[in-house]
């Protein structure tokens, strides 16, 4: 600037002018501020209720593993109860065919 060629009003608007700028920009700045806090706020809470959510889920699906595995162990349980029954079944049946008995009528009653 030369400083000769202007005057003091010319500089005090030029001052006025960027002391308003200044301002405007501050304003503007804090807006975003406010609004990108509002923003990390509110994914924070987001972040909480989706872990909790997530947590909520693993003891459910743990809970349910569970109760699988429980009556998996008591179907084999089942399966080899009945084998071992059919087994016997099975070698009764064999030794009636090896060794007939006769039955006799008042075996009935």
């Amino acid at each position: 600037f030369n400083n000769s060629a202007m005057s003091s009003s010319d500089l005090e608007s030029m001052l006025k002018h960027a002391l308003g700028r200044i301002d405007s920009l501050e304003r503007q700045h804090e807006e975003i501020k406010a609004s990108v806090e509002g923003e990390t706020r509110a994914l924070r809470e987001d972040i909480c209720r989706l872990q909790k959510a997530n947590k909520a889920l693993q003891v459910s699906m743990e809970r349910d593993t569970r109760a699988l595995q429980d009556d998996i162990e008591a179907l084999k349980s089942e399966n080899d109860a009945l084998k071992w029954s059919l087994k016997r079944l099975a070698s009764k049946v064999q030794e009636g065919w090896e060794y007939p008995v006769a039955i006799q009528p008042d075996e009935y009653w």
